[in-house]
């Protein structure tokens, strides 16, 4: 059971949601959740729901929406707005480097066996010539 960490943690990252899952992940030893569920008192945050596709859990609970969570100052309407904007056309510029170099970093990590040590490798990885860090 996760609870919401952010001002704690100082850590936007540490929504309920996502401080519940990585505690189960620890327990099952896997990040997928495929026969869990999930409930969360509001519907997810954008990053969440991101995680929650990720995790693949069966069914989700939720009891706020969006609009109950812009009246307590949430701004997910900007993200989820945001999300569907062309690349080219973010409120926040995102620029391609180097997607050639980048591609083989995907090749490796297809052909890697053993991908719990290979995370160790991509992270930091000197192959671009800018910091990577690959979360998977």
């Amino acid at each position: 059971m996760g609870n919401n960490k952010v001002l704690y943690n100082n850590d936007l990252t540490s929504h309920a949601e996502v401080v519940g899952m990585k505690d189960t992940y620890k327990s099952l030893e896997s990040f997928q959740l495929n026969d869990g569920e999930i409930c969360s008192s509001y519907g997810p945050y954008p990053m969440c729901l991101g995680s929650i596709y990720r995790a693949t859990p069966k069914k989700v609970y939720q009891a706020n929406n969006r609009k109950d969570a812009a009246g307590i100052g949430f701004y997910d309407f900007m993200i989820y707005k945001e999300m569907k904007v062309e690349i080219g056309n973010k409120k926040i510029p995102f620029i391609y480097l180097s997607r050639n170099k980048a591609l083989n970093i995907f090749k490796e990590w297809i052909e890697t066996i053993d991908k719990k040590s290979a995370l160790i490798n991509f992270t930091g990885c000197k192959k671009l010539p800018f910091p990577l860090t690959l979360i998977n």
